[in-house]
C-alpha cells in the first residue's frame, strides 16, 4: 500500500482510487540511479584497462631502446618521431578547432541540465534535436526540483557538445562544469 501524495489515503495501483490522482513509482529513479553508475563504473574500468595497456606499451619501447645498438637507437628515433607526427596530423583532421576551443571537447557520460522557463513542451523539443545529432546517445531522462530536468546522454567519439548545443535555434545559453553541462532553453516569441 503507497499512501497518495494528493488526499493522503491509503492506495494501490497506478492512480489512486479515492481521487484518481497517478502515483509515481519511486523504484524507477533507483534503477536509473544504477544504470548511470553503472554505466560511470563500466567507463572508468576501461578508461584503467587502456592506461594500463598505455604503460605496458610504454614499458616495451623503453626495453627495446635500451636493447638497441647506438646506430639503429637513431633509426629508431627518426621512425617514432615520424609516427608522432602522423598521429597528431590525424588528431588535428579529426577533431578541426581553434586552440582555444579545445576545452570544449567532451567524450563519455555526461549529464545535460536543462533549464526551461516555458516547461516540459520545450524540452521535448531539445531532446529530439539530440536524437539527431549523430555521434549522442540518450540513456534515460529525469528531473530534480532543485536542478531541472536532467538528461543523461552517452558521447562515444570526442566532439565539441557545447558549440553544437549553443548552436541550436531553442538554446539560449550553454556553461560546461566538469561531467555537468547546464543548458538554458530561450523563451518563445508570442508575437
Amino acid at each position: 500500500m503507497v499512501r497518495c501524495p494528493n488526499c493522503g489515503r491509503s492506495t494501490s495501483g497506478d492512480y489512486c482510487q479515492w481521487c484518481n490522482y497517478p502515483i509515481l513509482k519511486r523504484r524507477v529513479k533507483r534503477r536509473q540511479k544504477a544504470k548511470a553508475t553503472d554505466l560511470a563504473a563500466r567507463e572508468k574500468a576501461r578508461q584503467d584497462a587502456l592506461d594500463a595497456k598505455k604503460a605496458k606499451q610504454a614499458e616495451e619501447e623503453a626495453k627495446k631502446e635500451v636493447d638497441l645498438a647506438p646506430g639503429e637507437k637513431a633509426k629508431q628515433d627518426a621512425l617514432d618521431a615520424k609516427k608522432a607526427k602522423q598521429a597528431e596530423e590525424e588528431a588535428k583532421k579529426e577533431v578541426d578547432l581553434a586552440p582555444g576551443e579545445k576545452t570544449n571537447i567532451y567524450q563519455g557520460n555526461l549529464n545535460l541540465v536543462v533549464q526551461s522557463p516555458e516547461g516540459y513542451e520545450q524540452v521535448w523539443q531539445f531532446e529530439q534535436y539530440l536524437k539527431g545529432l549523430e555521434n549522442l546517445k540518450i540513456l534515460w531522462t529525469g528531473g530534480s526540483q532543485d536542478e531541472g530536468i536532467i538528461i543523461a546522454i552517452s558521447v562515444p567519439k570526442p566532439m565539441p557538445l557545447i558549440q553544437l548545443l549553443s548552436e541550436t535555434p531553442i538554446v539560449e545559453q550553454v556553461a560546461g562544469k566538469e561531467r555537468n553541462i547546464v543548458v538554458m532553453l530561450k523563451t518563445p516569441d508570442t508575437s
